[in-house]
Order: C-alpha cells, then structure tokens, then sequence
C-alpha cells in the first residue's frame, strides 16, 4: 500500500517576540514593585490571578500597580530586593496557594501542588482564582518561590538567554536561599504555571523549556532559525525538538501523521516499517503527551497540512490522551492554539470494534470508572465520543491486543484498511 506524494515544502516566515518579551518585563516588574510597596508599609501582600480552564486566561491584580510605573528603580534588582523583604517577616507568617472556589478545599494545592493538565471535571470550562496571601498558611515558601521564578524569568527575557526547567530545579537546589522552595520537580514545574498564569503569557514565553520525551520518526526534515537541520528518519526516532516555534521551513513527502499512545507501539510499527508502508510521519508523547509533542502535531495538521490519526487503547486513558491532541487540556486553554490540533481524527482502538476483531476485553477497575465520569461531563466531547464511551463499560482492550492477532496486522490490515475506508472518529 505504498504510496509516495508530492514533496510538500513550507517556509515560515520568523515572528519577533519582542512585543511579548517587552510586555512580560513590564508586568515582572510592575508586580514586583507592587510587592516592596506594600512588603514595606508592613502591610501583608496578596496577590490574586484567574487560572482559566477552558474559557480563557485572566490574569488580575487585587490592587492597581499602574501607580508604580513612573518609580526610578534599578529593573534588574527588583526582584532580589522583594526577596529580601519577603524574609524580613516574622517566620511565623505563612502562605499556600488558595483554590478560591467551592469545589477545591483550600488546602488541596498546598498539599498537592501538581499541575495534573487534566482535572476540572466538575466545570471544565470554568476558571478559578488563585490567591496567594501572606496571612495563610504555608504560603510564604509559594510566594518567595513565586517571586524568585519571576526574577529568573526577568533575566532570562532581558538576556535573551533559556534554560530547562530540569536544569532550573538543580540550581535552585544549590542555592542557600532558594533550597527549600520546591522539594520536587512537579512543584516547580507548578509554579511555573502558576507564574504564566500572573504574567498572562504560555509558559514557554517565560524562557523554561521542557525535557522533550516525545518521538518523531519518518520522512520529516526540520530546519531552525539558526540553520539547524533535524532529519528525523533517525533509526529508534529521534527527539521532539523543544522549539518548534522556531521552524523556519519542513520538508516531508509523507501523506498523514500517524500519533500513537505508547513508545512500545511506535518501535513495534518503526519494526513493521508502517512508515513505508502507510508514507506517515509517526509520532509518540509516550502516554499523556508534553507541551513539545503537542506543539509539533499541531505544526504538521496547520503549516504542512497533514491530516492527523491517532492511535490510543480503548481505556478511558488512552481516550482521554486521544482528546488532549485533538481539543487541548483542561488548563492551557490560552496556548490550545498552538498545542491542540481539533482535525485530529481517532483511529481506533474503539470499543465498537471488539467484537468484529474478535478481542476479549479486561474488566474496568475503579479508576477506569471515575475516569469515564470524568470524560463524559467534559464539554468538548460530542455524540460520538460518548456512545465509545458507553461502549467501554462493558471492558477495555490495548494496541497491543490488536497488533498480535497476526504478524504486521496493525500495519499493513488494521490502520491500512481503515485509512482507506476513511474508519475513524
């Protein structure tokens, strides 16, 4: 079934960031007075921001700062001196991050201060105020941890420099003042979001990078503003680069993007050559996808205009991986323009289909069952997707189910047969 297509060529032309970057440095530093303004009346700081979910991003101030902007004060050394003044205070004032809404107690970011991507089942579409002020408790540590990102954040914009948040993790480890503020890397990796959110920009705008873990593999080159060139047809796969927003032209002749779940999976087809056989692109965030994955699946279905198939179990988990490609996740509804890619179209494996490849399913376990509430009540899940849903109390089944009924059925009679009767959600 192989089928060679024109070589698709595109050029993107290179966007200045320097209104972005000018406007973020404006607002780190408009905060931060705002800070040594009411640190030094004595006065207990709170700030207060809209983390959206799905209907957008706010972001907000309790108090004006527009006071502020005519002061004569050393930009580069705000926020240093706002960190001093944070631990001028009595040790025994504290703060958290308070979720203010009825839903989420007060406490649940304070003791678990992860970024899930995904939760907000309850009202998806809703957005929540974070408060972090002095008065509460644990919410010093966030603070202080909020305003040293800030003062990373405002050198990195003004250098013109980035480092990765891996990297950022262990620097601040090293440093005497900053040892205790984030005791893992999903906390940080938290407040990294947190401080977007406060800053009304996507995270990769504040200069952290990711550790990219998403694959690509087939007829893709890559080529980067600094003329770098990534050939991705890299035995194994070959990393997802970490700024695909710096892609000044591809090159493919592959007719579709093939996404699937798992990294097992991906080497299974690059051993079946799927991308011979099928001329795809395969692609892999290796279970729930990163910010990197998303953004080059994004890039291939907009700039190269491929159509996009993704290949997931037929699990609630998997189903739910199938609709953060396709209609982004639940709290980056700002940057969903450039991570979600709503064309994307399921392939399978869909509980409909069991019975016809002869598959015997597992039983659901009960977070199979709360995860199937959760993805029911979701807004952007439609008709279809709900009657798969139903489908799948019933059991689950994986990839690898399907691939061992013979030797290349997923290639070459599976994904084959159902690209070319268009069998897909």
């Amino acid at each position: 079934m192989t089928f060679r297509s024109e070589e698709k060529f595109v050029e993107i032309p290179e966007v200045s960031d320097d209104g972005v970057r000018n406007l973020t440095i404006h607002r780190i530093e408009e905060l931060t007075l705002k800070l040594i303004e009411e640190i030094s009346s004595r006065t207990f700081p709170k700030l207060t921001y809209k983390e959206a979910r799905k209907g957008g991003r706010i972001a907000e101030l309790e108090d004006s700062v527009g006071q502020f902007r005519d002061r004569q004060t050393d930009a580069r050394n705000l926020n240093d001196c706002a960190l001093d003044l944070l631990t001028s205070f009595d040790s025994s004032k504290s703060l958290s991050w308070i979720v203010d809404d009825e839903e989420t107690p007060p406490n649940d970011i304070a003791q678990n201060p992860v970024n899930k991507d995904l939760e907000s089942e309850k009202d998806p579409d809703a957005s929540r105020s974070i408060t972090v002020d002095f008065r509460r408790k644990n919410s010093r540590k966030n603070l202080a941890l909020l305003v040293t990102l800030m003062s990373y954040v405002h050198k990195m914009l003004i250098n013109r420099t980035s480092k990765t948040r891996r990297s950022l993790y262990y620097e601040l480890q090293s440093e005497r003042n900053s040892a205790g503020l984030a005791k893992n890397q999903r906390i940080l990796d938290t407040a990294v979001n947190h401080v977007a959110s406060l800053l009304e920009c996507s995270p990769w705008e504040l200069g952290f990078t990711a550790t990219s873990k998403g694959l690509v593999y087939g007829d893709l080159s890559l080529t980067f503003s600094k003329e770098d060139l990534v050939s991705c047809e890299v035995a194994g796969g070959v990393l997802i680069p970490q700024n695909v927003n710096r892609v000044t032209s591809a090159r493919t002749s592959a007719r579709y993007v093939l996404v699937v779940e798992k990294d097992a999976v991906f080497q299974r087809l690059i051993g079946e050559e799927c991308t011979q056989y099928l001329n795809c692109i395969l692609v892999t965030g290796k279970g729930y996808p990163d910010v990197n994955t998303r953004m080059l699946v994004n890039f291939l279905g907009n700039k190269l205009k491929l159509p996009v198939y993704v290949l997931v179990d037929a699990d609630p988990f998997g189903i739910e991986i199938m609709c953060i490609y396709r209609f982004g996740s639940a709290t980056r509804s700002r940057e969903d323009r450039q991570l979600a890619f709503p064309d994307a179209r399921w392939i399978g494996i869909h509980p409909s289909e069991f019975s016809a490849l002869g598959l015997s399913s597992k039983p659901l376990v009960a977070s199979d069952k709360a995860k199937i509430a959760g993805l029911k009540s979701r807004g952007y899940v439609d008709e279809t997707i709900l009657d798969q849903l139903q489908l799948l109390q019933a059991g689950k089944v994986d990839i690898e189910a399907v691939a061992g009924l013979s030797n290349r059925f997923l290639t070459t009679v599976y994904l084959s047969s159902k690209i070319s009767t268009e069998n897909y959600l």
